[in-house]
This record gives C-alpha cells, sequence and structure tokens, in this order.
C-alpha cells in the first residue's frame, strides 16, 4: 500500500514538474522561516542569563507624574533616593550604585615618557563607577583578584579580559597594573570574563565608587533630591 502511494506521488511530481517545484519550494521557505524565527525568539529570550541569579536582579527607577497626570519612568535616581532604599528596603539581599562614565584611559610609560597607549570609553568600551556589591548582583567569572574585596577602596578598578588584554598585552599581567583614568592614577585590582553579547552590561572596565566620594565635583556627585541623571542608577538583588 504504501509502495503503491509513493509511485502515485512519483508519477504526479514527474507529470505535474512545475507546481511540484513551487509546492516544495514553498515548504522549504516556511521550514527556513520557522527555523529563522525560533533562533531570533531564543536570542532574544537568552538575555543575561550568563548570571547566575538573572530572574532576581532588577532596576529601580523614578516615576515622574506630569501636570496632566502622566506617569512615566526613569532609570535615573536622585542620589539621595539610594541612600534611602539601601536603609529601608531589607528584601535586598544586595544593592550597588552605578554611575555610567566616559573617560580617557591611558597606559603610563614607566619610563615617564608619553603614555604608551590612549582608549577613549564609548559604545564599544562601556565603564561604570560601581560599588563593591556590583560583583553579588552580576557574578562575572573571576580570573584574577578578589570579588569581594576588589573594589572597597579609591582609586581601583577591575578590567574585563578583552580591555586587559588591550592595555597590557596578556590579561594575566594586568593584576597589580596602573592606569591613568582622566589622569588620575588607578589600580588595577581584577580582571573578569568577558560579557557574552547577549548581555545587557557588555562593560569594559568598572571603577570604585568611593572613587567619587573623594571628589564629588570632579564626578557630578550632586546630592540634592531635585537633580536626576540617567548616568546615576541602582541595581538590586
Amino acid at each position: 500500500m504504501l509502495l503503491n502511494n509513493l509511485k502515485l506521488a512519483l508519477r504526479n511530481l514527474r507529470n505535474q514538474k512545475s507546481f511540484a517545484v513551487l509546492n516544495i519550494l514553498g515548504l522549504a521557505v516556511g521550514i527556513a522561516a520557522v527555523l529563522l524565527i525560533f533562533r531570533i525568539v531564543h536570542y532574544e529570550l537568552s538575555f543575561n542569563k550568563n548570571f547566575q541569579n538573572y530572574e532576581r536582579i532588577v532596576r529601580i527607577v523614578t516615576k515622574d507624574v506630569g501636570l496632566d497626570g502622566e506617569e512615566s519612568y526613569t532609570r535615573g535616581m536622585p542620589l539621595p533616593s539610594m541612600s534611602v532604599v539601601k536603609s529601608t528596603v531589607p528584601q535586598f539581599a544586595a544593592t550597588s550604585k552605578i554611575k555610567e562614565y566616559w573617560p580617557t584611559v591611558l597606559v603610563p610609560n614607566p619610563t615617564g615618557g608619553p603614555a604608551l597607549k590612549k582608549f577613549n570609553m564609548g559604545q564599544d568600551k562601556i565603564s561604570f563607577f560601581v560599588e563593591p556589591e556590583f560583583f553579588q548582583i552580576f557574578d562575572f567569572q573571576w580570573l584574577a583578584g578578589e570579588k569581594n574585596s576588589a573594589l572597597k577602596e579609591p582609586n581601583t578598578l577591575v578590567l574585563t579580559r578583552k580591555m586587559a588584554e588591550m592595555c597590557f598585552g596578556n590579561w594575566e599581567n594586568a593584576l597589580g597594573q596602573t592606569l591613568l583614568i582622566e589622569n588620575d592614577p588607578m589600580t588595577v585590582q581584577g580582571v573578569v570574563a568577558d560579557a557574552p553579547v547577549n548581555c545587557d552590561l557588555p562593560l569594559s572596565l568598572v571603577v570604585s565608587y568611593s572613587t567619587i566620594l573623594g571628589n564629588k565635583e570632579k564626578y557630578e556627585y550632586h546630592e540634592d533630591w531635585g537633580s536626576t541623571s540617567s548616568n546615576d542608577q541602582m541595581f538590586g538583588l
């Protein structure tokens, strides 16, 4: 029975070649479209799953209410509100202030001559000021340094592997080295693995948040409730 049906199908294909080709092409296009859509959806749903606790990570946002009553939300927060969150919301296991930052990074010449390398941080090289708890929330893989203490002191920073290799050739040589961040010397206290492409934080370097507190004017640290910048953000776990 099956053999007869197969012979009949082949006979029809030979007799109606144009119709058969159109049907086969249509089937092939349909299968390709389904596979493509599956890959796109799978990619979009995979974002930030490199972090162990990705389902618990939240960004605290500011709710604005206009004169017409319309509500909107912004990622920026007044700096005093971040301190309130830290002290009054015990449900968070960890919180971290972060501040986006686009400095010029220099690799100093040990002989005192011109800098060996220069990098301008931007869209392809993203940097932040962060608190030590940042790496409790976003558990990047550590390659060198101590996660719990790397960013406790001012003028310290952590590099990704790619950034460390760009600066020093081999990431294993980075720990303890000095970089000039806007001409301020800062010590490399850690190296972490590069973030995957499906990550909302494709950072290159992070600087200790306590660095800001040592020079509030330079880093535009405005401690008033009426000042909100999208660069000043907060994440919690």
